[in-house]
């Protein structure tokens, strides 16, 4: 509560959250809601999430008491990023929960302390800054995890938000509006826009599955008559996606789009070996039988220069396993190196040290020189 004798302002160290009356109340109220303006917000043990993405905002919480936290800004939000603020909350005669962001641009943690606690006395109306407190209200399974941006295998964009899904491959841009969506299960249903090349105004179910670290989809409705239909379409088989599942096809790999991957085009190596690079996915000898190998990126960071794929299953050599490939761009020549071939995991394969780029031409890749690749 609000009570002024143990509010973050007091200069009594011993009246402080860990206060033997209040340490049983000193817990962020864990969960999702919606608040009384539409607005997730989300809150753990550590962080409070306002906002979905990709314009969510968070606050890495520092201290906790009864019904107050402080908590940093990230420096990546919008507003005051890097500066403090402290959240107040409330629960009143009725069950209802509200909550004040008391300071939003504190210039440092004590600051952020010794901000007064919001006045509780009719939060509905006031006592936050001059205005009512925001109520926060239980939501069932919070923002749906699906949200981000994604590239896949057939090179097509995915821009998956809260309340939309729309897919660009070339000027051929589709939408899709999300009506409900199941983050346990991994689905979500949404109609079909006006403006599709294909089945505008129908519905479409989309499943989503998690395999070996990496991330497929599968549209498994496209031309429902309506929500329920699509609803009522029975979920692909997630068993293995790589392989079948969706209307007798493999689902679609989707790999993170952060832009295009650097190393993006077609090469050939000093072994006379061809490679493909691709943002989804990387081919050493393409269409040659026996020595084909395909490996699906999982992530890629083109500052630190390199790339987390999966080997195939059809690969001769570490079927399954993962792969790291760093990269070096030294006096206008680029080079590679396969640091990791036969990781157990896509965290095992991160986990190994990168190739030492100090002369690539002779040395640094596992007792060996670089792998020297001409466009």
């Amino acid at each position: 509560s609000a009570d002024d004798d143990d509010s973050a302002g007091d200069d009594d160290d011993d009246d402080s959250a860990s206060d033997d009356d209040d340490s049983a109340a000193a817990e962020t109220p864990d969960g999702f809601y919606l608040d009384s303006w539409g607005t997730f917000q989300t809150v753990s043990a550590t962080t409070w999430t306002s906002g979905v993405y990709p314009d969510a905002s968070t606050f890495a919480i520092s201290q906790v008491g009864a019904g107050w936290l402080v908590a940093q800004n990230d420096a990546n939000n919008a507003w005051s990023g890097g500066l403090w603020s402290r959240f107040d909350w409330h629960m009143d005669a009725l069950g209802d929960l509200w909550f004040c962001q008391t300071a939003y641009d504190a210039a440092d943690e004590a600051a952020a302390l010794a901000t007064a606690a919001a006045d509780a006395t009719d939060p509905a109306n006031s006592g936050c800054g001059g205005f009512g407190w925001t109520q926060l209200i239980d939501h069932p399974q919070g923002p749906w995890t699906g949200a981000g941006d994604y590239i896949d295998a057939y090179g097509s964009h995915h821009s998956l938000r809260q309340g939309t899904w729309q897919t660009r491959a070339g000027s051929d841009l589709s939408s899709y509006a999300l009506s409900q969506y199941s983050n346990g299960q991994g689905w979500a249903v949404g109609q079909n826009g006006a403006d599709n090349a294909y089945f505008p105004n129908l519905w479409s179910r989309f499943d989503l599955a998690e395999h070996q670290g990496l991330w497929y989809l599968c549209q498994s409705a496209y031309d429902a008559a309506d929500e329920a239909a699509a609803l009522a379409t029975a979920a692909a088989d997630s068993s293995d996606p790589t392989a079948a599942g969706c209307s007798g096809f493999p689902w679609t790999h989707l790999g993170l789009d952060q832009g295009l991957l650097a190393l993006t085009g077609s090469y050939t190596d000093g072994w006379g070996t061809d490679h493909v690079v691709e943002p989804w996915q990387w081919t050493t000898a393409p269409g040659v039988p026996g020595d084909e190998a395909v490996y699906a990126v999982a992530q890629y960071n083109n500052d630190a220069g390199w790339a987390i794929a999966q080997n195939a299953a059809t690969n001769t050599y570490s079927p399954g396993l993962w792969s790291r490939f760093d990269w070096s761009i030294d006096q206008g020549d680029t080079w590679m190196c396969q640091t990791a071939y036969d990781a157990a995991t896509a965290d095992d394969a991160l986990a190994t040290s990168p190739a030492d780029a100090t002369d690539p031409a002779t040395a640094g890749c596992g007792g060996f020189g670089w792998t020297n690749l001409t466009p």
